[in-house]
């Protein structure tokens, strides 16, 4: 399992640019709409997985980086939830991840000694969150912008010269 991962953490990396490898710390339990038990991680901290010869052990590091609270579950708990989570500490993300547990509904819980090494993709979710007009003012004043998200697409300019015209003589 450990080698696969490695393998589609350098893919990962080579394709996107950006390492999706991280040690998940802290999860959050709690029950869906249908009573299914659903959890998610709490903090982010980027790792890199290592092996240096095929008998050599797997070594995990930590990655340049800081940890990075979980984004999405921020704000698919203030979208469906009304729930507005303390400002993350990225000092001490433990105790971050305990200061959520009071804030929680009934039946929800925190476990902060929860941790799992995986690859988290968290790109496509930042782009999206910075198109976001609340987050960044002024950004659909921008003419490019106008020009691709409107109705109907803008008419081409004419072309400068006709398709039959010399066009080395009217170039200086």
């Amino acid at each position: 399992r450990l080698r696969q991962m490695l393998l589609d953490a350098r893919t990962a990396k080579e394709e996107s640019g950006v390492s999706a490898l991280f040690l998940a710390l802290g999860v959050l339990h709690w029950l869906d709409e249908r009573g299914g038990e659903r959890e998610a991680p709490l903090v982010f901290l980027p790792v890199l997985l290592e092996r240096e010869g095929v008998s050599a052990r797997y070594r995990l590091r930590p990655a340049p980086g800081e940890p990075a609270e979980n984004l999405p579950l921020r704000e698919m708990l203030h979208a469906t939830r009304r729930l507005a989570l303390p400002e993350f500490d990225a000092t001490a993300p433990l105790a971050w991840a305990g200061a959520i547990a009071p804030l929680l509904p009934e039946g929800w819980r925190v476990d902060p000694d929860a941790g799992a090494l995986g690859l988290f993709a968290q790109g496509k979710f930042l782009m999206w969150r910075d198109l976001d007009p609340a987050l960044h003012p002024g950004l659909l004043d921008h003419a490019p912008l106008h020009r691709l998200l409107a109705a109907a697409p803008a008419a081409a300019p004419p072309p400068p010269f006709a398709d039959d015209a010399a066009v080395d003589d009217a170039i200086p």
